[in-house]
């Protein structure tokens, strides 16, 4: 896959959060690892394993308790996912598992804080006694980097859903940002091939983060119009 640029890219919003009879929403990635599908779990270990890890090492903790943490994150999203609901349009999955991921580094700080003042580290002490709740909030989650990383990923996997000449003409049109007439003459489509190929992986990217994001954030590389 070529390098993605640094574009913002939105899609149309989807007005219905929480109807599962809705065609989107329930074939989301999301929708079926709340149904207890293990493949859809597993993809989702995959999305938001690399990027829990990230956020609670950017907080400062180190790399052996950064393993235990991620852990215990992903065992607390795996047991409490079916209870995940989108109840106002800025409600994300993705903001759901920080909160979770945040209330655990928070814990693990508590904790070496209390370690600390037996141990008489003042200044340690002094470092935990600094860590907040909206501090991790303002430097460590950026909901912008965390939606590039997750459709960065989505992307690797839909790509195996589609044939090379499909996936290539909303690759050009889409991340390269080609005019659709010189992807239709340089690949023998016909325009129309072009502008079906970018709707059809588009729909498929749009379907996979229903609820993990919020329209406006899906991504930061391309635009799915």
């Amino acid at each position: 896959m070529g390098s993605l640029k640094s574009e913002k890219f939105s899609i149309s919003p989807n007005s219905n959060l929480s109807d599962p009879s809705d065609n989107s929403i329930a074939s989301s990635l999301l929708y079926r690892a709340q149904n207890r599908d293990e493949v859809a779990w597993e993809r989702i270990h995959q999305l938001f394993g690399p990027l829990i890890k990230e956020w609670i090492r950017k907080a400062g903790v180190g790399h052996s308790d950064a393993e235990d943490i991620l852990q215990q994150v992903l065992q607390k999203v795996f047991q409490n996912i079916g209870n995940f609901e989108r109840k106002k349009a800025t409600d994300t999955f993705t903001g759901w598992v920080w909160t979770l991921t945040k209330f655990k580094i928070l814990d693990h700080f508590q904790r070496q804080k209390a370690s600390a003042k037996v141990a008489g580290g003042s200044m340690a002490n002094q470092m935990m006694h600094q860590i907040s709740d909206k501090q991790l909030d303002s430097d460590v989650f950026d909901e912008e980097s965390s939606a590039l990383r997750l459709t960065r990923n989505i992307l690797e996997f839909v790509k195996s859903e589609f044939e090379s000449k499909t996936w290539d003409a909303f690759w050009r049109a889409t991340v390269e940002r080609e005019k659709p007439a010189d992807i239709a003459k340089s690949m023998e489509m016909t325009l129309h091939a072009v502008y079906k190929a970018k709707s059809r992986v588009s729909k498929r990217v749009r379907q996979e983060l229903e609820g993990i994001l919020t329209d406006s954030t899906i991504g930061d590389s391309v635009t799915l119009d």
